[in-house]
């Protein structure tokens, strides 16, 4: 068994000061684990050193060698089930105490992980452990001290995937796989499946009321004849691998087989032959596919939902369909943290950029200098391009103020002269009631064409005694920028 352990020594305790005790995490050291396929970060305070014990082992301490039992640990586990990792740290002092499966919400995914309790013989105290799964790789987490305790989950919850691969988790099944998150997945009447632009690659499909040998027998498609199957280990569960030749290629495939409850799940499997019936460059995804696959008992919480790009923006936020779509487009993008934030404000440079990139990609070299504080930054092509067009101006001193929040009336203004430049008219607003537009604004025009045609992200608005204000000198949000270049671009 390959075992890399990573003592994270991070709260050495002290009879005369404490250690580590901050909790302002923003700029706390990046520790980045050895997995090359599955990589991973956690986060540990600046006023910890390292220290390289081997190529396999990094400590970290404060002043002088960590003790026997570190605080927190971290630990890597290749190609072993759960089963096996949990009882590698049985011994005749420790014993299993007990264990359940809990949906884990790190910061840019959410994971079904297993927290494991034992219990030491001689002292009856318990400790648990955090075990996850990626693929091949199990990572142990081990939180050993309760001094610090509000330090030691700020560095468990700092823990992340870097790896390129996103778990996806069916609750109702109760099973849970990952994938290559730049893959397409798309949920089935019977299962689901993961497919590029090109090709579906990897899918699992539910058979009921029936065998797992009945099952391999039924499961070819109309030109996929039966050949043999064989008994195969499924992370402990009962499986098998079927073999079928495809009538119309006159080639061999496979499917896997496993079974829960009485209920029968088939895997893509690997290709028999080369480039059948995927493309070669997908073996290696769809292996690591089915060595992910493990079956769940997670007590999932009511108001739960999952989400597509960002943990702020599930699918039950009320402007996750406009945020994901431009997601998509690559019209916006999220922050270093794997966030979106929503509500946050926005800024000029912020504003521009993606309007622009709904239409196009401006050229650098061609775009830039346009303003006195606008030279060769991320944001001068987009901004150049807007100016060109006569969608932004600058100030009365040469200056755009990139950085500068942006209110609701110019990013609406911006936005409309974008899409509608030559359609925008005064009308006259439907709602009567709104107290805080008037047609003496310089921006009635843009707002009333906007509020007509329901382009506006309304959740902000305030309603008393039948009256409504917009607040339209507000700073804007970026779920609000989202929601207007969403609905302006279906009209």
């Amino acid at each position: 068994m390959k075992k890399i352990t990573i003592f994270l020594s991070i709260l050495i305790l002290f009879s005369t000061s404490a250690f580590c005790a901050t909790l302002d995490t923003k700029n706390w050291y990046l520790y980045n684990g050895y997995s090359t396929l599955h990589n991973f970060s956690v986060k540990f305070p600046t006023d910890c050193k390292d220290k390289i014990i081997s190529d396999q082992i990094q400590v970290f301490y404060p002043n002088k060698e960590p003790g026997e039992n570190p605080p927190f640990v971290i630990e890597e586990f290749d190609g072993q089930t759960f089963k096996q990792v949990t009882t590698y740290y049985l011994d005749e002092n420790l014993s299993l105490s007990k264990e359940n499966d809990l949906l884990l919400k790190l910061l840019n995914e959410d994971v079904i992980a297993k927290q494991v309790t034992y219990i030491n013989k001689k002292t009856n105290e318990e400790a648990s452990k955090l075990f996850i799964k990626r693929g091949s790789l199990i990572i142990v987490l081990s939180k050993n001290s309760k001094n610090y305790s509000d330090t030691l989950e700020a560095i468990q919850n700092s823990f992340k995937f870097n790896d390129g691969w996103h778990q996806y988790i069916d609750f109702v099944e109760g099973y849970s796989f990952i994938f290559p998150e730049n893959f397409e997945i798309n949920n089935l009447s019977n299962g689901v499946e993961i497919s590029t632009k090109n090709e579906t690659i990897f899918s699992i499909v539910k058979y009921q009321n029936t065998s797992l040998d009945k099952a391999a027998k039924i499961a070819g498609e109309k030109n996929e004849e039966y050949l043999s199957m064989e008994d195969l280990n499924i992370h402990g569960l009962k499986g098998l691998e079927a073999t079928y030749r495809n009538t119309d290629e006159n080639k061999k495939l496979s499917k896997i087989f496993v079974e829960k409850n009485g209920q029968i799940y088939a895997f893509t499997g690997p290709n028999i032959e080369n480039s059948f019936p995927h493309s070669d460059y997908s073996n290696d995804y769809i292996i690591e596919m089915v060595e992910s696959f493990e079956f769940f008992n997670a007590e999932i919480e009511a108001d739960y939902s999952t989400f597509k790009y960002f943990p702020d923006v599930r699918e039950n936020h009320p402007n996750a369909v406009s945020i994901n779509s431009l997601v998509k487009d690559k019209v916006i993008n999220g922050y270093t943290d794997g966030t979106f934030k929503p509500d946050g404000e926005i800024s000029r440079a912020e504003l521009t950029k993606m309007v622009v990139a709904t239409k196009t990609i401006p050229d650098a070299k061609k775009y830039n200098n346009c303003f006195t504080d606008i030279k060769n930054e991320w944001y001068a092509p987009y901004i150049c391009y807007a100016k060109e067009k006569g969608w932004v101006s600058g100030y009365k001193d040469g200056k755009f103020k990139p950085e500068a929040k942006i209110n609701r009336a110019e990013s609406i203004k911006i936005v409309l002269e974008f899409f509608f430049s030559s359609k925008i008219s005064s009308e006259n607003l439907k709602n009567t009631s709104v107290t805080d537009v008037t047609s003496s604004d310089w921006f009635y025009k843009y707002f009333v064409y906007s509020d007509n045609r329901n382009l506006l992200d309304k959740q902000h608005i305030e309603e008393k005694d039948g009256k409504y204000s917009y607040f339209p000198g507000k700073n804007i949000t970026r779920k609000e920028i989202a929601e207007l270049i969403y609905r302006a671009k279906q009209l």
